[in-house]
């Protein structure tokens, strides 16, 4: 398009002159012409400036927790993916936590699955049958505490970006 825009103004140029030395002479003097032949070619504008870039989004990712770092999963200026997993610490004795309040989730299930058919017959009572869910959902909720403190030793990547 540029280069269309260049021909025909370099041919309107000259007409013009050609018509200024007609005017000028009472003749047609002939007028250079340059001839090239059209190419395709890549045209870039490159600008050099001095300046700061700023992200669009960014973000300082900190833990609520001080605990020894297990794994960094990842490298300086890799590309990320939101919820991805960026640094571990040090969760084992929550683990050990976990699997100890899993056993009591089972055992306390158990109890409340043996008492059921009891208190139908009426060979147990309703109050024993009431502190056995008691137990299971204590069991159940220390699980869900147990897990939130295992998530919080885990530093995840908040949106799609790169890490540095």
């Amino acid at each position: 398009m540029r280069f269309l825009q260049l021909f025909f103004g370099s041919a309107l140029l000259s007409l013009l002159l050609s018509g200024a030395v007609f005017a000028q002479s009472g003749q047609i003097k002939p007028v250079p012409v340059y001839v090239a032949e059209v190419s395709l070619s890549k045209f870039v504008d490159e600008v050099e400036a001095i300046g700061t870039l700023q992200a669009n989004e960014n973000v300082a990712l900190a833990s609520t927790v001080t605990e020894l770092v297990t794994a960094v999963n990842f490298d300086d200026g890799q590309r990320v993916s939101k919820g991805e997993v960026l640094v571990e610490m040090d969760a084992s004795e929550e683990l050990a936590e976990l699997a100890e309040e899993q056993s009591r989730v089972n055992e306390a299930s158990r109890q409340v699955k043996r008492f059921e058919p009891l208190i139908g017959r009426g060979a147990a009572a309703e109050a024993t049958l009431d502190e056995r869910r008691r137990e299971l959902k204590t069991a159940q909720a220390r699980v869900q505490a147990i897990e939130s403190r295992i998530a919080l030793r885990k530093i995840v990547a908040p949106f799609d970006g790169v890490v540095g």
